[in-house]
């Protein structure tokens, strides 16, 4: 595909990514987490409507400072497999390796926001803040 209709596939993809991005946006602040879900693939099931998807959650994330500690580690939990969806499958060692990396810096940018990792979470020391 030439570089100009490229471009208009992704511009196309977008614009009908964008209201389904608000709707989603929308969800999530109602906690509605699994409807969130389904708005943006239902319009771009491409890489593209998952990193849109990544980045929704991780921005929610990162607002959520005042929110209840739950809802923080569902907001991450969906940052999290959103990145991981939006990966390509790799094909060889070496994009393995690079989706590895990846998902490296993607979980420490995450854990940062949240300021702990849920795999290491201890619902004892939760309770106790």
């Amino acid at each position: 595909m030439p570089a100009d209709q490229y471009q208009q596939y992704l511009k196309t993809l977008a614009a009908r990514r964008a209201p389904a991005l608000a709707h989603a946006s929308t969800l999530i602040d109602a906690q509605r987490l699994d409807e969130a879900d389904r708005e943006v693939p239902a319009v771009d099931d491409s890489i593209y409507g998952a990193v849109a998807m990544a980045d929704l959650y991780r921005a929610k994330l990162a607002a959520s400072a005042d929110q209840p500690p739950a809802h923080r580690c569902a907001l991450f939990d969906r940052a999290w497999r959103w990145a991981n969806a939006a990966l390509p499958s790799p094909h060889t060692a070496v994009e393995a390796e690079d989706n590895d990396r990846h998902l490296a810096a993607v979980r420490a940018d995450l854990t940062q926001l949240l300021g702990h990792d849920p795999a290491q979470h201890d619902p004892a020391a939760e309770h106790a803040r």
